[in-house]
């Protein structure tokens, strides 16, 4: 298969409602969806959703990237599936880019496109082919998957009405969003533990919100309601006391925007910062290198998740579905929240989680589903080919 033209897509998609944390809120999906083009006229999808308060991205640097990227890579003919999925985790976790552009979402959406069009080209579903080639992982015969709730919004009101409803659509695991101030996360966490009972799984996130002194007054508040872990505690300028926090008060801390890469993950299990990190597709460039961290974080002796971003469509869904088959021992899984957050979708099959978060097996060739051309191009508010 020799690819012969790349398309790239910045797509802006409405939101059934605004989802909200302390750092950012979003009415609407802003991402980058890759379209790869093979010489035989197969075509695969990949996508990415840059956030600079993830990565330091934003859409336009993601554009930029992808403008200015050296595709040599490509140049080769490969083969045969083996060869491509080879290549393409070589790719993902190689130095090559652009300088003082970080590719996260960018390489993402390209390698996860490439990924997709290989796969149709040799009917092997993605899934298949990741595990093929990312040593020490292998597909899981369950037949099901299941996912974790999210609850956004910044009161104890807003926290009640959902809780209420993932209560009521039998979710195990509910994850909420902190950082709002001392009172009212309290107040949150308390009436979230009111309404779900002890039998579910509470984590909070706190997005960087607080400063050492914050985090440390308001953790322990939080953990008598029996909290199980708290998700990025401390803001960029404190990270350095990530060890003194979880000595002092003892409750598992998971990183998510101080951990994208190998060298964040070895640093950070080194000085004993956390007990799990969130691996999320986009942010961590693509499924090769999720998978990849997520070998790296069990070689050290560190819990993950499955993370997602606010507003992926299908596409990244279908990528975070594959993650989630071949790595049965996540903590959590967040995402495939299509219908439940997006007024629109890129792809045709509806691949939302069912109640109480379960979902199946994606199958199918590439990532499994199928991008809507006319959906693509109707919220694509620019657009940037190359040939290669």
């Amino acid at each position: 298969m020799r690819v012969v033209r790349v398309i790239a897509y910045r797509v802006r998609m409405p939101l059934r409602k605004a989802f909200s944390h302390a750092r950012a809120s979003r009415a609407v999906a802003d991402n980058i969806v890759v379209e790869a083009a093979a010489e035989s006229g197969t075509r695969g999808y990949g996508e990415g959703v840059p956030r600079e308060y993830v990565t330091g991205e934003t859409p336009e640097s993601a554009m930029e990237f992808l403008r200015r990227l050296d595709y040599t890579f490509l140049a080769e003919d490969w083969g045969e599936m083996a060869q491509a999925a080879g290549a393409l985790r070589a790719w993902e976790e190689g130095e090559g880019g652009v300088e003082g552009l970080f590719p996260g979402a960018a390489r993402c959406a390209l390698s996860l496109a490439l990924l997709d069009a290989a796969g149709r080209e040799w009917g092997c579903g993605a899934g298949e082919a990741a595990a093929s080639a990312a040593a020490g992982t292998r597909p899981v015969s369950t037949r099901r998957v299941r996912y974790s709730a999210v609850c956004s919004g910044g009161s104890a009101r807003a926290a009640a009405v959902s809780c209420a409803a993932y209560r009521l659509y039998g979710f195990r695991a509910v994850k909420l969003k902190v950082g709002w101030g001392e009172e009212r996360d309290v107040a949150i966490v308390r009436t979230a533990r009111r309404i779900v009972g002890r039998g579910v799984d509470l984590r909070v996130d706190a997005n960087g919100a607080w400063d050492y002194d914050a985090a440390r007054r308001t953790i322990p508040r939080l953990a008598a309601f029996g909290i199980s872990s708290v998700e990025e505690p401390l803001c960029p300028g404190d990270r350095a006391r990530l060890p003194e926090l979880r000595r002092e008060t003892g409750v598992p801390v998971m990183l998510d925007e101080s951990f994208r890469s190998r060298a964040d993950l070895a640093r950070l299990s080194v000085s004993g910062a956390c007990d799990l990190v969130n691996i999320r597709i986009s942010k961590c460039g693509g499924l090769f290198s999720s998978l990849a961290r997520a070998n790296e974080a069990r070689a050290a002796g560190l819990g993950f998740q499955m993370g997602c971003q606010v507003g992926e469509s299908g596409v990244l869904s279908a990528a975070g579905r594959h993650f989630a088959f071949l790595a049965p021992d996540a903590r959590h899984l967040e995402g495939s929240y299509d219908r439940h957050l997006l007024a629109v979708n890129l792809t045709r099959e509806d691949v939302t989680f069912g109640y109480g978060g379960s979902a199946p097996r994606i199958t199918g060739s590439g990532l499994g589903v199928t991008v809507d051309r006319a959906v693509l191009e109707r919220y694509a508010e620019e657009k940037m080919e190359v040939a290669l």
